[in-house]
């Protein structure tokens, strides 16, 4: 059930861009606000959700083109259930880069790049593990910079960097066979970007914020 959630994160648009489809892998719980009203109610609906930081590649990267902005209402599914994932109603983002075209007739595919970004109470790194496993040595490999704890989970065709910026979890996926360096080079991208927010933070407080069980105060 875990896994089944944490999936469910990756946005898969819907529709039609320049011809290309985009199919979609997500929950009912998730509506973005194109969707009917009734969707992102329980969003509208509060009035404390927590703040983050909305963070995107511009209208163009590596080549791509930023094909969708997405703001979306998340709602956990019923019952309990461990592992990642918010426990409660919260917007979340996403900047999609690129198309693809399905394989067969009911296959899905992801598009070139994503980047969501989430409140960093409602998804950090605790569920994964320890706080040492965030090192100021292995995050600049991912990000160029050593003020920012990060980490590379998934690797491969399909690839996951999460980057842990104190206030936002910025959450970098990328599909295909040049998906691991197109992942490097758009999250040392965001990095600058959210360097310039970070003030005086240092790694050791975004370290104990981003493996922090406290969750957000709603």
């Amino acid at each position: 059930m875990a896994e089944e959630v944490m999936r469910s994160w990756r946005w898969l648009a819907v529709g039609m861009i320049g011809g290309l489809c985009l199919f979609a892998v997500v929950p009912v719980a998730r509506a973005s606000l194109g969707s009917a009203q009734h969707d992102i109610a329980p969003c509208t609906a509060r009035r404390h959700l927590p703040p983050f930081t909305a963070y995107e590649l511009g209208t163009r990267f590596a080549g791509l083109p930023r094909t969708g902005v997405l703001r979306d209402c998340f709602v956990p599914p019923p019952g309990p259930f461990s592992g990642p994932g918010p426990r409660d109603v919260t917007w979340t983002s996403t900047a999609i880069y690129g198309t693809c075209t399905p394989e067969g007739t009911e296959g899905g595919c992801g598009p070139p790049l994503e980047v969501q970004s989430w409140p960093e109470c409602d998804r950090n790194y605790a569920p994964y593990g320890p706080e040492s496993d965030l090192k100021p040595r292995a995050s600049y490999g991912l990000t160029g910079s050593h003020r920012l704890p990060a980490v590379s989970l998934e690797h491969g065709l399909s690839n996951r960097i999460e980057i842990y910026a104190g206030r936002t979890t910025v959450v970098v996926f990328t599909d295909g066979p040049e998906g691991p360096r197109l992942a490097s080079r758009a999250a040392r991208a965001l990095a600058r970007q959210i360097a310039t927010r970070l003030g005086s933070t240092s790694f050791p407080r975004l370290r104990a914020l981003a493996v922090s069980t406290r969750g957000c105060h709603r």
